[in-house]
């Protein structure tokens, strides 16, 4: 019975159905085979590379119009300010420019703002002037003048002003990049043993943007009927 068994499935296995159907199995792997690795090909563009163009300082058009020529796109992933660069240029890029990258791919921005962002005035009354300088400055702000005013501390921060005038408390929303006037105490006095507003310049500044107003019309302080005219 078993040799039997064992002929008929040698018998089956070289028969022509079995063999037609067996070289039909081997050729649909073949194929799907082969249709797998080009199609993989295709999807990854196999061998076809571009040079990654340098975006930084162009407008967000331009950008559109150069990776458009290279097959490729673009998404804007942020927008941060830098005062260096064009409002609405590109300020940086991944991938960066020079690497090979497939066509069809994405290149990813950042633009710069196309306005200054507003920056909230820290508190700088009770810190030293240096400290109070420098906290306005690390924030972006530029300090142009300093005020001295009647204080009993001298050198201590009293308040902040715009350069037109404007006093300015803690949490004031400015933009970046204002020009600033910082007011410190003075225990000096001055004439006629009165204590005297005054302003010095800061750094390089030599001019200081006051309104016409504060032009036309001196500071005064009075004094036993006398008039102490302070010019800035």
């Amino acid at each position: 019975m078993k040799k039997n068994t064992v002929k008929e499935a040698f018998g089956f296995i070289f028969s022509k159905v079995f063999l037609k159907h067996f070289l039909i199995g081997i050729s649909a792997f073949v194929l799907l085979f082969f249709l797998v690795l080009f199609g993989l090909r295709f999807y990854t563009n196999h061998g076809e590379s571009v040079k990654v163009p340098d975006l930084r300082n162009m407008k967000v058009a331009q950008v559109e119009s150069v990776l458009n020529d290279l097959d490729l796109k673009y998404e804007i992933i942020d927008s941060v300010y830098n005062p260096n660069a064009a409002p609405g240029s590109v300020i940086e890029q991944t991938p960066i420019a020079g690497e090979n990258i497939k066509t069809d791919r994405t290149i990813y921005i950042s633009i710069n703002a196309q306005s200054k962002p507003l920056i909230s005035v820290p508190e700088v009354a009770d810190l030293s002037m240096r400290n109070a300088q420098a906290t306005l400055e690390s924030l972006g702000f530029k300090v142009v003048s300093i005020q001295r005013v009647p204080s009993e501390y001298r050198d201590l921060a009293v308040g902040v002003k715009t350069v037109m005038g404007q006093n300015l408390i803690a949490g004031s929303k400015i933009e970046v990049g204002s020009k600033l006037i910082l007011i410190v105490g003075s225990s000096a006095e001055g004439i006629d043993g009165v204590a005297v507003e005054m302003e010095e310049a800061v750094g390089d500044e030599t001019e200081i943007e006051m309104g016409a107003a504060s032009h036309a019309e001196p500071s005064r302080l009075s004094n036993s009927g006398k008039d102490i005219e302070e010019f800035f």
